[in-house]
């Protein structure tokens, strides 16, 4: 029946980037056009003056044998430019890792796609010279933060009030768009030499986690303090008595 069915078949995320993809390549394909087309109406035009085509066409030619020669890496730009978005390696806000360079994606070209670093330098590679892309936008990321607690601590009770206090915070509207996923009890990630450690793991929209994680690990925190859970300091504590007399 139609009920067994969902209502969309492709998700916001996969038709978003698949029109993505149609405008990348369709500005590829317009560009070529053009320059195909202006060159066409100029000999045209040439020829409806009455300026013989021939001539031209032969210096033409024997300009184009020369430039082809310099115009290969232009062309390899741009066939892996066109292979980059038609196998949707990366898109325009994708943040990815093309090896030596690792930031968002703001503009793809024929030649070359800009990216944005972290530290506010804007890169122009060749797209040519991208052999490998970790793309961190395709798919939601796990976001992982740890807190200890101390040994003599009631386990349990830590790991509710931990995990109803991160249920809260993805609950709050300024957490709306990090779209938390899997939201399960902490796991006890390792024994250390003076706590337990809990880790906390979920999925949150790529553009959120590290936001998410550095705003989880404060709210931690707080609510430890609040609820008098004992997170251990490694330091040592001395402690003097005077001799009775």
């Amino acid at each position: 029946t139609h009920s067994d069915f969902p209502d969309r078949l492709v998700s916001e995320r996969t038709f978003e980037r698949t029109q993505q993809r149609t405008d990348a390549v369709g500005a590829m394909l317009r560009s070529t056009a053009s320059a195909l087309i202006f060159g066409i109406a100029a000999i045209a035009i040439l020829d409806n003056l009455g300026v013989s085509v021939v001539p031209v066409l032969a210096s033409l030619g024997i300009a184009g044998i020369a430039i082809g020669f310099g115009a290969q890496k232009l062309i390899e730009d741009l066939i892996s430019g066109v292979m980059l978005v038609v196998e949707d390696q990366l898109g325009v806000g994708d943040r990815v890792d093309v090896e030596h360079v690792e930031g968002v994606v703001e503009r793809l070209t024929l030649r070359s796609t800009v990216i944005l670093a972290r530290n506010g330098v804007r890169w122009y590679v060749p797209n040519s010279e991208i052999r490998r892309v970790a793309n961190e936008s395709q798919h939601k990321g796990r976001a992982s933060v740890q807190i200890g607690v101390a040994y003599d601590s009631d386990l349990r009770a830590a790991r509710s009030t931990f995990h109803d206090a991160v249920v809260a915070m993805t609950e709050e509207e300024v957490w709306a768009d990090a779209g938390a996923e899997d939201l399960r009890e902490p796991v006890v990630a390792a024994l250390g030499p003076d706590s337990v450690v809990l880790e906390f793991r979920l999925f949150v929209e790529p553009t959120e986690r590290r936001g998410f994680e550095r705003a989880l690990r404060e709210r931690l925190v707080q609510v430890a303090a609040d609820a008098g859970i004992i997170i251990p300091n490694p330091g040592l504590d001395v402690f003097l008595h005077e001799a009775a007399s």
